[in-house]
């Protein structure tokens, strides 16, 4: 076992909780077991991933997304956050501080798909090269490759070699990724006037989801935290799931 602390202090320096946005909620959010032998990592806190911590006895979920966001209202002692407590299990939620990080979601994802000559763009977008210049189109395929998932994306012909990236909701980040040269935005979300704007100015929008374009970053914080914390066993999530099905007709 270690104890919270430990783990806690160290998720602290891998990504500081000063990076994370004025809106954002990333910190301890529950308290519970203050020794923990157990650690689930997942992207949201949902009742089947509660469900998960439970039967595989991790006393600690560290979520991407907050486990609380808005404020709550009401709570009913059967939702998975009352079930969190009376099992007395700790979640750590690591947000947008993840996002900006070095070696957080962004980085992960551009070296995932293959990026070169790494930097920031907008402070928490990443950028680089790919290794040869590629028709959008058949860069589109190779994302969607190794991200397991259906993409959409825009301007099919457009050869694509500067990439701008950044997982999760943020179409809007588009103008930037112009302004800083990419042939190409990814995002995880981006919409329909996103598009429609971005081909106006010859910038091609590739979407691949917010939870495929962030999910990969869970198996490096694994690594990291068995490389760092020691005398606790790391897990990803196995019901952790995008809550999109797709239909393709």
């Amino acid at each position: 076992m270690t104890k919270l602390t430990t783990i806690f202090e160290y998720l602290k320096e891998k990504a500081p909780l000063e990076l994370a946005e004025s809106w954002d909620n990333s910190g301890l959010l529950i308290r519970g077991q203050e020794e923990v032998e157990g650690i689930l990592l997942t992207m949201d806190v949902t009742d089947a991933v509660v469900e998960e911590a439970i039967e595989k006895k991790c006393q600690l979920i560290v979520s991407h997304h907050p486990v609380i966001f808005r404020p709550l209202k009401s709570l009913d002692s059967s939702s998975f956050i009352g079930k969190l407590m009376k099992h007395d299990i700790t979640v750590i939620s690591m947000h947008t501080n993840l996002d900006k990080t070095d070696g957080g979601v962004n980085d992960v994802l551009a070296k995932a798909i293959g990026l070169s000559d790494i930097e920031y763009f907008a402070e928490i977008g990443r950028m680089g090269q790919l290794e040869e210049p590629l028709p959008m189109k058949e860069f589109a395929e190779n994302v969607a490759k190794v991200l397991d998932t259906t993409v959409k994306y825009t301007l099919p012909e457009k050869m694509i070699k500067k990439v701008a990236l950044i997982g999760g909701a943020a179409g809007e980040y588009w103008t930037d990724a112009k302004e800083a040269g990419a042939d190409v935005y990814l995002s995880g979300e981006a919409s329909h006037h996103h598009a429609l704007d971005a081909m106006g100015e010859d910038l091609a929008i590739l979407v691949g989801g917010h939870w495929n374009t962030e999910r990969p970053v869970l198996y490096a914080l694994s690594n990291d935290i068995k490389d760092h914390v020691k005398n606790v066993v790391v897990m990803v999530s196995e019901q952790d799931q995008d809550p999109y099905s797709y239909y393709m007709n």
